[in-house]
């Protein structure tokens, strides 16, 4: 009798999360989440689910009130030192508060902070991976462009650049195609995408429904901070999981070749 290989052990989880905001209601409660080597996870979810806030837990960003982060390999998130977790865990936000005056070269390569011994100068390594990062990311010929003379679109290819350094094997990336035009988009999925394809577990928020029901191995649908569906594109996007959450206003379709389900926003 042949055994069954063993399930993948997750790269990161989430057990029992709960989280509030002082002074405000409980923005997740108890909430369950495991992320796979391999595995591109979607989550989505109507304005103030919790998507953001669930995100910034799971990279150490916010501490919960109960509950606990783990990483494979690493065990209790809460216990890493900034570098360690830097090698562990990249986090791509959706911008930048505060745009510092840095080249685009130098920003990219902050992501290799993880790598370098202290005091230590970038090897020949270190810059052909920020080298790759920029063209990857379709940043060539702006290594010295100063940050605040960007685009929106062109500082969150900046930060995937920087995540792309980090060289870690999970990542946390939230709405990266909101300031992104549309070939962009579709590039920035396909990078991720490849990814996961290398054993990298991503993570992702968006709002892109249809970029998600293309390219997601898995989806998670965030309501009033839980998890209240979890399965594949053609189990989520669906009537009977998004209308008591989104409303009966959209409509449902497949793309023609791939199949993939979309979603749209239909008048009356």
């Amino acid at each position: 009798m042949v055994s069954e290989p063993a399930p993948a052990a997750p790269a990161l989880s989430a057990r029992g999360l709960h989280f509030a905001y002082p002074g405000g209601a409980p923005v997740l409660a108890g909430l369950d989440l495991d992320l796979f080597p391999g595995e591109l996870y979607a989550l989505i979810g109507p304005n103030g689910s919790g998507k953001s806030t669930l995100l910034r837990l799971l990279s150490g960003a916010l501490t919960p009130a109960r509950g606990e982060v783990r990483l494979a390999a690493e065990g209790p998130l809460k216990r890493l030192s900034s570098r360690q977790r830097a090698r562990a865990l990249a986090m791509v936000p959706q911008g930048l508060a505060q745009v510092p005056e840095w080249c685009v070269a130098d920003f990219v390569a902050s992501g290799r902070y993880a790598h370098l011994p202290p005091l230590r100068s970038p090897s020949a390594a270190d810059r052909a991976a920020v080298a790759a990062a920029l063209e990857t990311c379709d940043l060539s010929g702006l290594e010295q462009r100063p940050l605040p003379e960007l685009s929106g679109g062109q500082r969150q290819r900046a930060l995937l650049a920087r995540a792309l350094v980090q060289e870690s094997p999970v990542w946390l990336v939230d709405e990266p195609t909101s300031s992104l035009d549309l070939p962009h988009q579709l590039a920035t999925f396909e990078l991720i995408a490849a990814l996961t394809c290398q054993g990298r577990a991503v993570l992702t928020v968006t709002h892109d429904l249809n970029l998600a029901g293309q390219f997601a191995t898995r989806l998670g649908l965030l309501n009033g901070g839980r998890l209240v569906a979890q399965g594949s594109a053609e189990e989520v996007l669906c009537p009977a999981v998004l209308e008591p959450v989104y409303g009966p206003r959209l409509h449902y379709g497949r793309l023609p070749g791939s199949g993939a389900p979309f979603v749209l926003p239909a008048r009356g």
